[in-house]
Formats: C-alpha cells, structure tokens, sequence
C-alpha cells in the first residue's frame, strides 16, 4: 500500500471478486434512510462480556536451585573445623502478569444511547478467521432516523491473533473490498497495536476504522462524522468498549 504526502493511505484494486464482508452497503441504507429494520442480533452485553488472557503475555516464574554445599578437604594436620560454602541463591526473574482483556457493550457510545434494534450475526468471514474468538457487537443511535450520528461495532478477543500489522492488512483489504479507500491511521491511545479508517459513501457517509492488539481486534463504523470526528472519535469509543486489567 502507498500513503499520499497528506497521510491518507490509497488501496489498490484488487482481481477478485468483491466478497462483502460486512455487508456494509445494506447496513448504510437500512440506517441512513431510516428503514423499518436494522441489521444487527447483538453478540453481547454488559452482564456478559467478553474476556481472554493472551497468553503470549504470560510468561512463567524461573529459578535456579542452589549449588550443593562444598564439604571441607582432610587435612593431616588438625586444624579449626571449616565452616561449608554457602553459595547464594540467585535471585527470581519478575512474573509478568497476564493482561485481561474485556469487551463490553456500554449504554451509550461516544455519547450515543444504545439503540433498541441489534447488529446482525458476526460476518462468515470473520469467524472464519477468527475460529477461537470471542465477539461482542453493538448499535447505538436511532435507526428510524435518516441523519444524524451512528455507530455500529463488532470487536472481539482471541489468543490466536497474529501480529497487529498482519492483521491489520487483513482488515483493510476486507474493508476497500468492501468499497471503502482513503485509509489513514489513527491513534490507538494507551492500548498500543495498530488502528487505521476508511470512508465510503453509500446513501449517507460512513467511516469504518478498525483495530487489532495482541489480544483483540475491532471494526467500528461511524454514520454522519466527517474525517476530524471520526479520527477523534475513534480512540474515545475504543476506550469505552475495551478494558484491560
């Protein structure tokens, strides 16, 4: 991938076939032209987060048992019995302690109530990728609305992901397969990992920016946020979704 002087990213085309994996174009015109029906079932809630322990942070305690203690030499002139050599213990290496993660799904998003209609089952694909992960999903705003500020998310922690720049380009690929370009990075905050946005306009303008760590991944979409907001925002509704501890 190439990135203009500006910072936006530029997605090459692709040969294959356009594989929908969020089906993004039929959420944008359900939401933005306020239909009777919303494509979300949610995979979560508050009472029943989801929640892993990466193992790859959790490295195990090491010691070393200490030297047997030297017996003193015979010598054939007596001399003042020898006290034994005491070899010191070496000293333990610090056990790191596991990070947990948990995804929740808040009452409100960025300031958004949680709509009363749900997101749809996670994506084949995902879930395909993602066999072990555990997905919560969310929709916030009102569906019965043509404008104003929207929010959808699926996010999702797992101890099998590979690396955030892998997983990354994964992610963007699905997402300019799926019609969205002009990527550009954003912050992650204090999480770390990798996090990038793109934006399409079907019906409505939507941004879709996603994340992935060591131990979870994110996809975000933000209905009616112009690029300053949806770049601002999104940190805000990472940190409302994802704790650690």
């Amino acid at each position: 991938m190439q990135e203009h002087s500006d910072g936006v990213e530029a997605v090459p085309p692709v040969g294959r076939p356009r594989r929908a994996v969020w089906a993004v174009s039929a959420l944008v015109a359900v939401l933005a032209v306020g239909a009777g029906a919303v494509w979300f079932a949610s995979g979560g809630d508050e009472e029943t987060p989801a929640a892993t322990e990466p193992a790859a942070w959790s490295t195990s305690e090491a010691s070393a048992a200490p030297t047997p203690s030297e017996l003193p030499s015979a010598s054939p002139t007596p001399s003042p019995s020898a006290q034994p050599s005491v070899q010191p213990s070496p000293s333990k290496s610090p056990t790191k302690v596991p990070v947990r993660i948990t995804l929740r799904v808040p009452s409100t998003l960025d300031g958004i109530a949680k709509s009363t209609e749900s997101v749809g089952p996670v994506p084949t694909e995902l879930k395909q990728r993602y066999v072990q992960a555990k997905w919560v999903s969310g929709a916030y705003g009102d569906a019965e609305s043509a404008g104003g500020k929207k929010i959808a998310f699926y996010a999702a922690t797992s101890t099998r992901l590979k690396s955030p720049a892998t997983e990354m380009q994964w992610l963007t690929q699905n997402m300019a397969d799926d019609g969205f370009a002009g990527f550009f990075s954003v912050s992650t905050g204090s999480f770390g990992g990798a996090a990038k946005c793109g934006h399409q306009e079907v019906l409505g303008s939507v941004y879709m920016c996603a994340w992935a760590d060591s131990g979870s991944i994110g996809m975000v979409m933000l209905w009616d946020y112009d690029q300053n907001e949806a770049k601002a925002a999104f940190p805000r509704v990472r940190a409302q979704i994802e704790r650690r501890a």
